[in-house]
């Protein structure tokens, strides 16, 4: 790199850190600029950005509030908890701060252990642009290890974000989880906001050996904030991770899922559902690695696409040389509702194993006229018949969970206005 490159490259870095209003971390972390100086800021010319744009974040001025409103988190835990999610134990974040009086996790510390200024030790990966930021603020951790008397039962997380209509925030909260061996639990992640605001989560998660975590996550942000999220998962020997999302919110938001398959007979299933609409614009960037023999993985993503919305998809299966006995499965679907909605899908494999099983497809199209037409003529409305045929092809996709909670909450999620 020449010297010209390299001062561009910081002050470009340092504008970013001063809009997000950082500059005085570089006071006491003189380094911190360097670290960032290996890594480009990602453009349409990068690969893995080719379809999200984030000039929005280089014209932005954010700011930093810790002021807690406690009437707006009253009236959204109110909405929120429903009657099914009232009595699980909780963990309440606002702007990325931790809400002990607010939160019920204190009331199971014989179940699960919760450490709110964890160090995290596993090594995650420096070269992401988005981790690297997150780690730029060094917020505590919230660390969560869920132990045998925990077992098959369900942590609710909920992430709430306000910024007043003057002022955008900026906020960059962190969870760590590990699941110990022969253990079963399930985490429900909401992310519920007010106002223009910049989210910027990362999520380590780790498997013990034979552990199970069902782990699903709800974007019902109104459609001004930005909300990006990097997340890390490994697997030990004949665990099981199932993951669904269900992204309704935000003008822009970013999901990374990294799962490495460690273990033999380890498995992930990864569903997500986007409904878009308006002018929102929701990039989904999967990469699951197939490290040993006989693991499966599957990744099912679905897009409804309205107005001008934007959806994108990019998921990679990565299987190595010694990982033989691979059963790896990658399908995306996009619904298109308007004739300025737009999809981007780019499905990948990379396989250095000769004896597996792997297929990757997209579907792109519209809502059937047939099936809107024989409805119809049953004497059903155009916007009833629509909805129906839509409901159907979200619900392909929560029919599938085996917990009755979630496929109630999903559905009710799927069917709320934004």
């Amino acid at each position: 790199m020449n010297n010209v490159t390299a001062m561009n490259k910081r002050e470009n870095w340092l504008e970013i850190l001063n809009r997000l209003s950082l500059s005085e971390y570089l006071q006491d972390k003189r380094n911190i600029v360097d670290k960032l100086l290996t890594l480009q800021f990602p453009t349409r010319k990068t690969e893995a950005w080719k379809y999200t744009d984030l000039k929005w974040l280089q014209k932005t001025d954010f700011s930093r509030d810790f002021v807690i409103d406690e009437a707006f988190v009253h009236r959204a835990l109110e909405e929120i908890l429903t009657v099914d999610l009232l009595n699980l134990p909780r963990i309440i974040t606002y702007n990325g701060q931790y809400l002990e009086t607010f939160s019920t996790i204190s009331l199971h510390s014989n179940e699960f252990s919760l450490n709110k200024n964890f160090k995290s030790g596993w090594s995650i990966p420096n070269d992401d642009f988005l981790t690297a930021l997150n780690k730029v603020v060094e917020n505590p951790v919230l660390q969560f290890n869920c132990n045998k008397n925990f077992n098959d039962q369900t942590i609710l997380c909920i992430n709430l974000g306000k910024a007043e209509t003057t002022e955008k925030l900026f906020f960059s909260p962190k969870y760590s989880f590990y699941i110990e061996k022969e253990n079963k639990c399930s985490v429900i992640e909401i992310n519920y906001g007010k106002g223009v605001y910049f989210a910027n989560y990362v999520h380590e998660i780790e498997l013990g050996r034979k552990s199970k975590l069902n782990y699903t996550i709800i974007n019902h942000t109104l459609p001004e904030s930005y909300d990006c999220s990097s997340n890390y998962v490994k697997l030990s020997d004949h665990a099981c991770y199932q993951q669904f999302l269900l992204n309704k919110g935000s003008r822009f938001s970013r999901y990374e899922l990294n799962i490495d398959l460690a273990g033999e007979w380890s498995k992930a299933d990864f569903d997500a559902v986007q409904i878009l609409s308006g002018q929102q614009h929701a990039d989904i960037a999967s990469k699951v690695v197939h490290s040993v023999p006989h693991c499966q993985s599957n990744q099912n993503v679905k897009n409804i696409l309205s107005d001008n919305s934007h959806g994108v998809y990019q998921g990679k299966v990565l299987v190595n040389r010694l990982a033989q006995k691979t059963d790896a499965q990658q399908q995306n679907q996009a619904l298109l509702l308007s004739d300025k909605a737009e999809i981007d899908t780019k499905p990948e494999l990379e396989i250095y194993a000769d004896d597996v099983k792997c297929s990757h497809g997209a579907a792109i199209g519209a809502l059937d006229q047939e099936q809107l037409f024989f409805l119809m003529s049953r004497g059903i409305s155009y916007e009833l018949a629509r909805e129906m045929l839509i409901n159907a092809f979200v619900n392909e996709s929560i029919e599938k969970i085996e917990d009755t909670l979630l496929q109630n909450l999903l559905y009710h999620h799927v069917t709320a206005s934004t």
